[in-house]
């Protein structure tokens, strides 16, 4: 017992004296957001983005730029009343908005205007996707130990697909195929998600999955773990083991890649990391905030965008 202990201090030690200084961005600009409401998602069509969040119990609230990024314009919904968790977009261009409550916000004119609707169950709905122009997915989420995968049909009313005794964080799918993330899962669907079926990988909270094509799929967890798969699921990469005792500790949020190498994560407490390798080393950035961060996104211009909790929207240009 002594000398595990003493290894222990010393790996500490080693640690402590090899921790190296964050990189530079080429340019950091933080978005004055006139809010402390937290943000979870960002979505870009053309020259608007919009980026959505609240305060849990309080307030629907977005940033809305029309102008690429320039200029933002912050924007609260009285009748939503709720955070918004997610946004998203169907392919004939409307955008939709969802979160506490299972309330939506909806826009056909690219952000400048929404309308409200509540669908008929009232559920925290953690993420939504619509691969169709008519039918969309959403997950819900009880205290990481309930959830369900919902439908959401022609009139944007709640069809129940199936229920878990885990939480569920994301949802993507593109035609047929589809991922869903949560505690402890992966899951799978082939038939544009009436079924779901189990993935062999585990030991985390999933916290994000990031969809590049049915088969190339990137999935990150709250306990710092990263997880590629290159043949649709049937076999996973652990490119980062957060249980590992000779790495650092993270709580990743989110998960975006630019290409097959090029990489982002961020998570609590500020953290910024970066692979240029496939996720084989990752290396952490500045973020000049100690706030948890829960969304990184890469704009038209090639600039990532990043947002968080009390009001924190990052602007990053890339060296």
């Amino acid at each position: 017992m002594a000398l595990a202990t003493l290894l222990l201090i010393c790996m500490a030690s080693l640690l402590t004296s090899c921790k190296k200084a964050p990189q530079q961005w080429k340019e950091i600009t933080r978005i004055e957001t006139n809010t402390t409401a937290n943000f979870y998602s960002i979505l870009q069509k053309g020259n608007n983005i919009i980026v959505v969040g609240g305060k849990q119990f309080e307030t629907a609230e977005m940033l809305l730029s029309h102008d690429g990024g320039s200029s933002w314009e912050h924007k609260t919904f009285s009748e939503a009343g709720k955070t918004m968790y997610d946004v998203c977009a169907a392919p004939n261009g409307t955008i939709y908005a969802m979160g506490y409550e299972s309330k939506m916000l909806i826009s056909k004119d690219s952000g400048y205007n929404w309308q409200f609707h509540q669908p008929g169950l009232w559920t925290t709905c953690k993420a939504v996707c619509y691969p169709q122009n008519e039918t969309g997915f959403t997950v819900s989420d009880i205290a990481q130990r309930n959830s369900e995968i919902y439908s959401l049909d022609s009139n944007r009313q709640l069809q129940f697909k199936t229920a878990y005794s885990f939480g569920l964080n994301d949802i993507e799918i593109t035609g047929q195929t589809g991922y869903a993330a949560g505690y402890g899962v992966v899951l799978k669907t082939t038939d544009g998600g009436n079924n779901w079926q189990y993935l062999d990988i585990k030991n985390d909270n999933f916290t994000a999955i990031d969809y590049k094509n049915k088969d190339n799929v990137w999935v990150c967890g709250s306990g710092g773990s990263i997880f590629h798969t290159t043949n649709g699921g049937n076999s996973w990469e652990k490119v980062r083991n957060g249980n590992a005792l000779t790495k650092k500790s993270y709580q990743l949020r989110d998960i975006y890649f630019i290409n097959d190498t090029e990489g982002w994560c961020v998570g609590d407490k500020g953290i910024i990391i970066r692979t240029t390798d496939g996720g084989n080393k990752w290396t952490e950035y500045e973020s000049q905030t100690t706030e948890d961060l829960r969304c990184i996104y890469l704009l038209a211009d090639g600039k990532l965008l990043v947002c968080g909790d009390n009001g924190t929207l990052l602007k990053l240009t890339r060296n």
